[in-house]
Formats: structure tokens, sequence, C-alpha cells
């Protein structure tokens, strides 16, 4: 996995748009999951790059702009951490954590989450240094199974990227 994660950074090392189509190109996810749908532009640009897969976005406020909507992406009004119990484990291929950025619901978000991995997957955090919070939860985040991947991405924000060992 590490490798097409590799292949996504170098298609797009700056924009993590273009990286989650390229990302979702080359790992081709039967099911992405992201916490934090906003308008839906990540949950869209999963689906941009692998259509034939699905994408379900999780979000207790329902901002989804009609332009990112499509027949293989599911919007939910649900509670990130509730919604983990609707999904069978060893079923994402890619979760994208992009909710709460305090620092303590990402970390509660992939505990959640992690029966639900798949064993090739990666798993994404956006903005782990948009605020102290969450940059110390990024810089003391180091899950058994799991390395991180360096990257340039979201580059005043942060953007986190973990794959298993």
């Amino acid at each position: 996995m590490i490798e097409k994660v590799k292949a996504a950074l170098l298609e797009s090392p700056e924009n993590y748009y273009h990286f989650l189509t390229s990302l979702a190109n080359q790992v081709e996810p039967k099911l992405s999951i992201e916490l934090g749908t906003n308008q839906g532009e990540s949950a869209f640009a999963l689906h941009v790059g692998h259509q034939d897969g699905f994408v379900m976005s999780f979000d207790i406020v329902d901002y989804i702009h009609s332009v990112y909507r499509a027949n293989n992406i599911g919007f939910f009004n649900k509670d990130s951490v509730e919604a983990s119990k609707f999904i069978g484990d060893g079923s994402v291929d890619i979760l994208f954590v992009d909710a709460l950025h305090d620092g303590k619901s990402p970390l509660a978000e992939f505990y959640a989450w992690r029966k639900k991995l798949a064993e090739d997957c990666v798993v994404l955090f956006d903005d782990v240094g948009s605020n102290e919070s969450m940059s110390e939860f990024w810089d003391s985040f180091n899950p058994h199974g799991f390395i991180k991947v360096p990257n340039s991405l979201h580059i005043t924000e942060g953007f986190g990227i973990i794959v298993r060992e």
C-alpha cells in the first residue's frame, strides 16, 4: 500500500483533492469512508478516482453541495463514531478523518473504525497541524501496526497519512 500512496503523492504532491482522486485511482477501493463531509468535495474526489467503488460520508450537519452528489456516494447525517457500528469489519479500504479538529475526536474516530479497516488500507487525517491540539494528537499518534507516510500535502494545515506495516 505504501507504494500506491507514494505514487499518488508524486502525481499530486500539494493539492489534497487531487491526491484523493489519484489515491482512489491507485488503490481502487471497494469502500471509502469520509468522516466530516462539509460540502462533499473530498467524497467526490474519491468518487472521481474510482467510480466502481462506493464512498460513504458521515457528518452531523448537512452542508452538501449538489454538484458533489453521485450515484456511488452516500451522504449520511450521523455521528462519525456511531456510524462505525453499521459497517462490516475489514471492509474499509480508505478512511479519511476530517471531522472535529480538537485532537481528541480523530483519536476516538480512528479507534472506533480500526476494526473496520481492510488489511491493505490507508488512513488519512486532515489538518493535523491546524492547531495545538491537532499537532499534539499527530505528534503522539503511533498506532501499533501502522506507519506514518511523510508528505507535503496541505502544507499550512498539515495532512496525516498512515498505512499498515
